[in-house]
């Protein structure tokens, strides 16, 4: 038994812990929910692969959670218990490629290679991975696997569940040993140089004996045939009419047993509904078209006062807005006053005009200093560069000491005049700057006046604006309590309106139901009328069938003799011809010869004792297959055109069949005439036979969307089905579905399953 399970980064699963029950547990939710992947958990756990893994459809690595990050590993942990024995698997994949596993059994380690602990798994439970995913495992809208399997694929996929592979295997190894006999014997009669003719004629003429006694056999097992596919022919008939009225049978007793808990239901509510005094329905209604009005009429009221006090709000707060525009006026204007304060226009202008005219002065002064020290420079140029005896100025005698007089007495006149032009041009500077100072006073002083001239209005309009906002937040007041008085009174009418609303409901239910309970009635009488005509009785079908599996019995035992016959009578027809051809056997080889026939001919028994005993333990097996089928079809399919259901072998394929009620009854390819909720419903049948007969110890049954293509009068038969009928087959099952309707079956575990995929958020898996 499956008993819990731990998801942790696996798929959309941050962390998810799931506790398992016996009988049916429901996974359901929408699509991307996370559903599927915890079935898919459950196979790897078990066996470290699932479908879309195995066949390479996905990798390990897409199994690490992705969103809203990439998580570096992800692990799933799985307890199971068989028989006494407890058992813990885990298992963990990495981003990077590598994989852990470990296994523990009673509380005790068991294996931690991955592939060792798969074989440990697959003994404890006595299934491999193959046959669980085929018997056990569903896989997503894959019910129907076997019907889209081409029929040699089919044929040799079910016989390897089956176990009948091994006798085909054993046949080809018994034909490969009688030929390599065949082979020595003719080889060795080649090298025969003499022949003794009496011996190999009368071999000749007993093999001849042989064929003849066979052929005379084939003649009456032949007859035997033909009778009792007559006999089976009848009974099959027999049994569709009789198998007919039993289901006829069961549908009517089912539904009078619905129709009285209906119509008991119904008359439970007539009686409490009645309990209550509710009046007739047509004054409950007048009463309600009052009340209604009544509340019309205050809500009307109520709508007209709100209006009036949504425009007294709005008016409101263009006046706040308009009170905070005059303070800030007011701000302001002490702000520019405080910018101003202690300047005097006059005087900042006065100031202004005086120090331009003593800075006109100045840059006069400069003018000349800078004319007398070019014109000393100019000077002192013409002197150094004159070479005559006499001064250039005055013509007068000049030597050199006297030259070297004047060149240093002018030099002096020039620093002292470039040291008046330094300080002259500092003076400027100096004045310069604070006449600049001065008109930026100037001009601040003309802006912010101006600026106070503009704000004076606002300011003067804040305490007339504080005034209306006071008038108006009274008359706020007073219509919020006014509407207070009207909300109360909407609140009674709204409670008056709605409790007649419930009694006007209740009224028309309550007649409503007399009016059913009365057609119930009439239906349930009808049903038993029907019933009391109908004798049929469950112990008879038993032994009809009994009698019919009987004679498919006899037919197969008698059809293999015939083939095995036939198979003998050619093998002999074949050594007549090779003994005509053998008339010169030498005698000393006679005996070795004799004996290597004779090898072959036991080794073609054993052949055909081979398969003999596939073909009988290939009918036992669908016999017992198609003995569950037939017991739960009319648990599976909700309607009466295919009454019955069997899976058939044919030398090179499987056939699922359904008998329809074409000529009698007539059995016909599932896949040939069945819709797609049909297939589905005759797969499902197939797949808990399989699981119930292949996979008798584990007991248990993994179906993913099962009510994929499947009608509601399908799903309201696998209700049953769920609740009812399988967990008295199985231990365990498993259902994976985006159908509320699930929900219903109550024998184990339901959880839903959420995930919020827009945000990439993980799954949320909650108990119901």
């Amino acid at each position: 038994m499956l008993e819990e399970i731990e998801l942790t980064n696996w798929k959309t699963h941050g962390h998810t812990m799931l506790y398992f029950s016996k009988g049916t547990n429901i996974l359901v939710g929408q699509m991307g929910a996370g559903k599927s992947s915890v079935l898919d958990a459950i196979s790897f756990a078990l066996f470290g692969t699932f479908p879309a893994v195995k066949g390479k459809r996905i990798n390990t690595e897409d199994l690490i959670r992705n969103r809203p990050e990439q998580e570096e590993s992800a692990k799933v942990k799985l307890k199971f218990s068989v028989g006494t024995d407890s058992y813990a698997v885990e298992r963990e994949i990495h981003a990077k490629g590598t994989a852990k596993a470990r296994l523990e059994r009673n509380g005790e380690y068991v294996q931690s290679q991955p592939q060792r602990v798969t074989e440990e798994v697959e003994r404890a439970l006595k299934i491999d991975y193959d046959l669980f995913s085929r018997v056990v495992y569903s896989e997503q809208n894959n019910l129907d696997y076997f019907l889209e399997l081409r029929s040699s694929e089919r044929k040799r996929q079910i016989d390897n569940l089956l176990g009948l592979d091994r006798f085909s295997t054993a046949q080809d190894n018994a034909t490969s040993l009688a030929n390599r006999i065949k082979f020595m014997a003719d080889e060795e009669e080649k090298s025969i140089k003499a022949l003794d003719l009496p011996t190999i004629k009368s071999q000749l003429s007993e093999l001849e004996k042989r064929a003849s006694a066979y052929a005379s056999e084939m003649e009456k097992i032949s007859a035997a045939i033909s009778l009792l596919k007559e006999a089976k022919s009848k009974a099959d008939a027999d049994y569709a009419k009789t198998r007919g009225q039993y289901s006829r049978k069961i549908a009517l007793i089912n539904e009078a047993t619905s129709a009285s808990s209906k119509l008991a239901a119904m008359q439970d509510e007539i009686k409490a509904i009645e309990s209550m005094g509710i009046a007739n329905t047509e004054g409950i209604i007048g009463q309600l078209r009052e009340a209604e009005a009544t509340y019309s009429t205050i809500k009307a009221n109520d709508e007209k006062a709100l209006g009036r006090l949504q425009a007294l709000r709005t008016s409101i707060g263009g006046k706040r807005n308009e009170l905070l525009n005059a303070e800030k006026a007011e701000a302001e204007i002490a702000k520019l006053k405080e910018g101003i304060k202690g300047m005097d226009e006059k005087k900042v202008r006065e100031e202004i005009e005086k120090n331009s005219a003593m800075l006109k002065l100045l840059e006069q002064e400069a003018a000349a200093f800078l004319h007398a020290r070019k014109e000393n420079e100019r000077w002192i140029s013409e002197l150094k560069e004159h070479d005559s005896q006499n001064c250039p100025l005055c013509d007068r005698p000049l030597d050199d000491g006297m030259k070297q007089q004047l060149l240093s007495t002018k030099q002096g006149q020039i620093n002292e005049i470039h040291a008046k032009e330094s300080a002259s041009a500092k003076r400027i500077r100096e004045l310069s700057d604070a006449i600049e100072a001065l008109r930026e006073s100037d001009l601040t002083l003309k802006k912010n006046s101006s600026l106070i001239a503009a704000n004076m209005p606002a300011a003067e309009r804040r305490l007339l604006l504080k005034e209306e906002i006071i008038s108006i937040e009274f008359e706020i007041t007073k219509l919020e309590k006014e509407r207070d008085k009207i909300k109360a009174e909407a609140e009674k009418a709204a409670s008056s309106v709605s409790a007649l609303r419930i009694s006007k409901d209740s009224a028309e239910r309550r007649d409503k139901h007399l009016r059913s309970a009365e057609e119930l009635k009439s239906k349930i009488e009808a049903i038993s009328a029907e019933l009391s005509e109908i004798k049929v009785s469950e112990a008879e079908l038993d032994e009809m069938q009994k009698g019919i599996v009987a004679i498919n019995s006899d037919l197969s035992t008698k059809t293999a003799q015939l083939e095995s016959n036939r198979r003998m009578h050619d093998e002999i027809s074949k050594q007549i011809s090779d003994k005509k051809k053998e008339i010169k056997t030498l005698e000393e080889m006679q005996s070795s010869v004799a004996r290597k026939r004779k090898a072959a001919e036991d080794v073609a028994k054993v052949k055909a004792a081979l398969e003999e005993t596939q073909t009988a333990l290939r009918t036992r097996l669908i016999s017992s297959i198609n003995a569950i089928m037939q017991a739960i079809w009319p648990d599976i399919y909700p309607y009466g055109d295919y009454g019955d259901i069997a899976l058939s072998a044919t030398d090179g394929d499987y056939s699922m069949q359904v008998r329809t009620s074409r000529n009698g009854g007539m059995w016909e390819p599932v896949e040939s005439i069945a819709s797609g909720g049909e297939r589905s419903s005759a797969c499902m049948a197939l797949r808990i036979a399989f699981a119930h007969v292949l996979a008798p110890n584990l007991k248990w049954l993994i179906l993913d969307e099962p009510t994929h293509n499947i009608d509601q009068q399908g799903i309201t038969k696998m209700l049953r089905l769920f609740n009812e009928v399988l967990p008295e087959m199985m231990e365990q099952i498993f259902v994976i579905t985006h159908d509320e309707q699930l929900k219903q079956i109550s024998n184990g575990k339901v959880y839903s399953l959420t995930r919020n995929k827009d945000e990439g958020k993980e799954t949320e898996a909650i108990e119901i």
